[in-house]
């Protein structure tokens, strides 16, 4: 078993700036657990038993807030088993200021793979749209049932599901086309699609994480963290958590 532990050095030759000196709560991802509400309280302990601003050792810093809170003032490091922490407290404590990052948007907005999987993914797009009309005009049997059978992962592994026709067709039209696609594996799209982001989110999830993987491997911390955050904001779950889908 492997920790990750990031370091933030308060000063040195390849030092980088804190996330920004004027944001000391700062909220990455919504997070079961998060020491948000805590900072005061631990800040003013830390300060008490160590006037003189030595080292903060952040241990299960999940979210990073504990970690971007201190590295303000403080040596930080963060530790965690959890790839996600890392990655998030990575961006934190070691950003990546570099001016081409802002490119990122528009590589993404041009990038041949978004069209690639708008068009894989139609079916579901589509079909989406059109039971959200539907539970616009209190028709909610369609919307229940979509929530309910609309798992793409699971229309991969297991045919059979008490879906209706129409998103049945929806499905298999989508899983032949994703089975044809010379690219990495949609993995928002199949995993996520439909019950914790629209399927036209998931999409564009995706795009983003293709592009990222072609990213130097500076940017990609930040890049992916900015990602984490995003969809923590958007994600339609009980209490932004994504062990709450919404269940009709």
């Amino acid at each position: 078993m492997q920790l990750d532990l990031i370091e933030k050095q308060r000063s040195s030759e390849h030092d980088t700036k804190p996330l920004s000196k004027n944001i000391e709560h700062f909220r990455a991802i919504h997070y079961l657990g998060s020491k948000l509400r805590m900072l005061e309280f631990i800040k003013s302990i830390a300060d008490k038993e160590d006037p003189m601003q030595g080292a903060i050792f952040d241990l299960f810093s999940g979210s990073g807030s504990v970690s971007q809170l201190f590295s303000n003032s403080r040596r930080v490091i963060s530790v965690d088993i959890q790839e996600y922490s890392k990655v998030i407290c990575t961006a934190v404590l070691m950003p990546c200021s570099d001016g081409r990052l802002i490119e990122y948007g528009e590589k993404v907005r041009s990038s041949p793979i978004r069209s690639i999987l708008e068009e894989a993914l139609q079916p579901l797009i589509s079909y989406e749209r059109k039971i959200v009309e539907a539970g616009n005009k209190n028709n909610l049997e369609p919307v229940c049932n979509f929530l309910e059978n609309c798992s793409l992962y699971s229309a991969i592994e297991n045919s059979s599901s008490d879906c209706l026709p129409e998103l049945d067709g929806a499905l298999t039209n989508t899983k032949k086309a994703i089975g044809k696609l010379e690219l990495m594996p949609p993995l928002a799209s199949i995993y996520f699609g439909g019950i914790y982001f629209s399927f036209e989110q998931a999409v564009h999830l995706d795009v983003i994480l293709q592009e990222i993987k072609k990213a130097p491997e500076n940017y990609k911390s930040t890049l992916m963290a900015a990602v984490l955050s995003t969809a923590s904001d958007i994600v339609n779950t009980v209490g932004k958590q994504f062990a709450q889908p919404i269940r009709p």
